[in-house]
C-alpha cells in the first residue's frame, strides 16, 4: 500500500511539473502574440497601475476596464507594481494555477487523464482563458480552488475571492446554493435568517455595482440564439447520462439557464461547458461520448483560435462569440 502511494504521489508530481513546463512555454510563446482584443486593455492598465500608488492604480484600472473587480486588480497590482514584473509573467503564472486547479478537480472526479490532458492543452474554452478573458480567468482560478479545499473558512475566503474577481462565478455559486439547500430552503428557521440578513449586508456595499453590471449586461446584450442554445445543450446531454441526479444538475444549471436568456454573453456558455464537464467527466471516467466530441470539437477550433492570435492577435478576429 505504501510503495503505491508513493508510486501515486510521484506520478502526481510528474503531472504537475509536466503541466507547468507546458503552460509556461505555450503562454511565453503566445504572449508574443495576443496583444489585440481585451488583452490590449489589460497590457495598458498593467503598464499604466505599475507607476502609480495603490489608490490612483485602483482608479485608472476602474477607469480603462471599466470594471471594479478587486481581486482582479490585486493581483495585478502585485505584479506590476510592487513584484515589478512584465506582464507575460502575470499571464504564466495565473495559466498554471488554472492548469493545476483543474487538473486536480477533475482528477478528483476519477477522470481519464487522456481527457483531463485534453481539456487543459487543446480546449478552447481553456485557451480563452489562457488569452483573453483575463478578469474571469482570475474569477475561476478562485473559484476551482475553492472547490477543492475542505475548510469552510477557507472555502468561503476563496468563494469571495472568486466573486470579486469575476461576478459571473457568483452564478455557479448560486447552484450550489440551491443544491445544498434544496429540502430546506422553504423552512424558515432562525438561522435561515440569520444567514440571509448577513449575507445582504454583506453585498450591501456592492449593490450598486451588481445593478450596474446587470443593467450594462441587458443594454448591451445583442440577442445571440447560440448563448441559449449551447447552455442548453450542455444541460441536456449532462441529464441524459446522469439522470439519476436529475434533481442536482438542474439546480446547478438553472442560474445559468437564466442569465444566459436574461443577459447572455459567451462568459456563461464557457462556465456552462465546465458544469457539464465537471459532471460528465465522473461517467465512465470522462470517457463518454459528449465528452469526447466535444473534446475533439474544441480542439479543432482551438487550432484556429490559435492561428487568429498569431496572424491577427486576437483568437476572435473575425469570429462571433464562443
Amino acid at each position: 500500500m505504501k510503495i503505491i502511494l508513493k508510486r501515486s504521489k510521484l506520478n502526481n508530481i510528474l503531472i504537475s511539473f509536466f503541466i507547468i513546463i507546458c503552460c509556461a512555454i505555450v503562454t511565453n510563446y503566445l504572449s508574443m502574440f495576443f496583444l489585440l482584443g481585451d488583452q490590449k486593455l489589460y497590457i495598458r492598465t498593467y503598464a499604466t497601475i505599475s507607476q502609480l500608488n495603490f489608490l490612483n492604480a485602483y482608479t485608472s484600472y476602474c477607469n480603462i476596464l471599466g470594471s471594479i473587480e478587486i481581486t482582479h486588480f490585486l493581483m495585478t497590482f502585485i505584479f506590476s507594481n510592487i513584484l515589478c514584473l512584465e506582464k507575460v509573467y502575470f499571464n504564466i503564472f495565473i495559466n498554471i494555477l488554472l492548469a493545476l486547479g483543474a487538473t486536480k478537480l477533475l482528477m478528483d472526479r476519477k477522470a481519464n487523464l487522456f481527457i483531463i490532458f485534453m481539456f487543459i492543452f487543446t480546449n478552447f474554452y481553456m485557451f480563452v482563458l489562457y488569452t483573453s478573458a483575463e478578469r474571469l480567468k482570475v474569477g475561476v482560478v478562485f473559484l476551482i480552488f475553492s472547490l477543492l479545499v475542505k475548510k469552510k473558512k477557507k472555502r468561503f475566503i476563496l468563494s469571495l475571492f472568486a466573486v470579486l474577481g469575476h461576478l459571473q462565478t457568483l452564478l455557479i455559486y448560486f447552484g450550489i446554493f440551491l443544491k445544498d439547500n434544496f429540502q430546506k430552503i422553504f423552512i424558515i428557521k432562525k438561522y435561515t435568517i440569520i444567514t440571509i440578513v448577513f449575507a445582504s449586508l454583506l453585498l450591501l456595499p456592492l449593490h450598486s455595482y451588481l445593478l450596474h453590471k446587470i443593467q450594462f449586461y441587458m443594454t448591451n446584450h445583442v440577442f445571440n440564439t447560440g448563448d441559449i442554445i449551447k447552455p442548453f445543450v450542455f444541460y441536456s446531454l449532462t441529464m441524459l447520462y446522469l439522470f439519476n441526479k436529475k434533481i442536482e444538475i438542474s439546480l446547478i444549471f438553472l442560474p445559468l439557464l437564466l442569465a444566459s436568456a436574461v443577459i447572455g454573453g459567451n462568459r456563461i456558455v464557457i462556465l456552462a461547458y465546465f458544469a457539464m464537464l465537471y459532471y460528465l467527466s465522473s461517467y465512465k471516467k470522462g470517457l463518454n461520448l459528449p465528452i469526447i466530441l466535444t473534446s475533439i470539437y474544441y480542439a479543432i477550433k482551438s487550432y484556429f483560435f490559435i492561428i487568429n492570435i498569431i496572424e491577427y492577435g486576437n483568437g476572435f478576429y473575425g469570429v462571433n462569440g464562443v
